[in-house]
């Protein structure tokens, strides 16, 4: 239920034309504290229920949204596929010292990576929009929430050892501050 209001003040609040059906399902694990969308789903784990306060969760839910809205599921799913089309014309026509798995990987990481900054940018400014409609929440917490979720504070991380890590580089991003341009081009 908690899960479910918090998506209800995101889609009742922030200008956009969200899809109108979303469910909130919390998944059995008090493992790991995470969150995914998948279709008109959301589902977090019970520990990120635990772990997260109202304003972190509300980060979380309105990025995992954010995926919703610009079809991240599907286009993930088309980037897998052309991924591999690419990396294996390339380990045939080019000799990097890498691997089939290698090349497709780095494809694919390139190509999450900006999907999770492109769902940061959106939940960044919808986060921005709900805090002058007097919600207690600020974009800062995303990156509060990804501290509290990996286990590592980002904030006191050395780049030096980070400098190249996908969720680092995400820190940094909402550190630094999203303009209202989310495209994947812009990113």
């Amino acid at each position: 239920q908690r899960a479910q209001n918090i998506i209800n003040l995101i889609k009742n609040n922030v200008s956009f034309q969200f899809r109108k059906i979303y469910v909130a399902k919390v998944t059995d694990s008090e493992e790991i504290g995470n969150a995914w969308s998948l279709g008109t789903h959301i589902l977090i784990t019970r520990k990120a229920m635990q772990d997260l306060d109202d304003e972190a969760l509300t980060a979380v839910l309105a990025h995992e949204m954010a995926h919703r809205e610009k079809w991240h599921l599907f286009s993930r799913a088309g980037m897998y596929v052309g991924g591999a089309v690419v990396a294996f014309m390339d380990s045939l026509f080019v000799d990097r010292g890498e691997d089939f798995n290698q090349r497709y990987s780095g494809f694919n990481e390139y190509y999450s990576t900006r999907q999770e900054m492109q769902a940061d940018c959106l939940a960044y400014n919808w986060l921005k929009e709900l805090r002058k409609l007097g919600v207690p929440v600020s974009p800062m917490d995303l990156n509060r929430a990804r501290n509290e979720l990996s286990g590592i504070n980002f904030d006191t991380a050395n780049p030096k050892y980070f400098h190249d890590n996908p969720e680092y580089q995400r820190h940094m991003k909402v550190k630094s501050g999203y303009s209202h341009q989310c495209q994947l081009k812009n990113l």
